[in-house]
């Protein structure tokens, strides 16, 4: 099992993101949802590896979070029933969790990785790290293309909302390296799986 748990950062200077976060990562299938833990901080239970990658991919896309994620087991159950529950979890998964968005504070990419094997999370961490900084190098421009791609939208219907050419929004597309991007996310979900198996032996 994973938890997830993230941060705002500079939350004493910036306005409240965790709405905007939670309604990002809806489509996410947890155990029991994500809950606001303690100021702007959220947390949630996967054990789905896919919806890992999700919720990973929409911290990292909007920007701004201190991520840690956490592999274990669950410990307690009752943290299934209700936000308290989640908030009050101190099985191994949760605690791990606690300690990557910690660890995360110190990275120009801010997600960490904590699990059983500590060599395995270093990996994960690694490919997580650099395809962050993937995410970070697109101008806005390229922002707002990856955006409307992720949504289903073709290269035509994309230029006619944005009012560009499909040249650009061709070149919008290659510049951003979402190519890149997308190749690494299978990777990341079997080193997942694997960081997920050598927890549960």
């Amino acid at each position: 099992m994973f938890v997830l748990t993230m941060d705002q950062v500079d939350s004493r200077h910036e306005p409240d993101r965790v709405p905007e976060l939670l309604a990002a990562l809806e489509s996410v299938r947890t155990i029991g949802g994500f809950a606001r833990t303690v100021g702007d901080e959220i947390q949630g239970a996967l054990v789905d590896t896919e919806h890992v990658v999700r919720a990973l991919q929409c911290a990292l896309r909007l920007g701004g979070w201190h991520i840690g994620v956490g592999c274990g087991a669950a410990g307690n159950e009752s943290f299934f029933d209700d936000d308290d529950g989640m908030r009050s979890a101190r099985g191994p998964a949760f605690l791990r969790a606690r300690e990557a968005v910690e660890a995360s504070k110190k990275y120009a990419v801010s997600v960490a990785v904590v699990g059983e094997d500590a060599a395995l999370a270093a990996d994960v961490q690694a490919l997580l790290q650099i395809i962050g900084v993937v995410i970070d190098e697109r101008s806005a421009p390229q922002r707002e293309v990856v955006e409307l791609v992720g949504q289903g939208l073709s290269g035509q219907e994309i230029a006619l909302q944005l009012g560009i050419s499909e040249a650009s929004v061709s070149r919008r597309r290659t510049l951003s390296r979402i190519f890149e991007e997308e190749a690494a996310w299978p990777v990341a979900r079997r080193l997942l799986e694997e960081l997920d198996r050598e927890a549960g032996q």
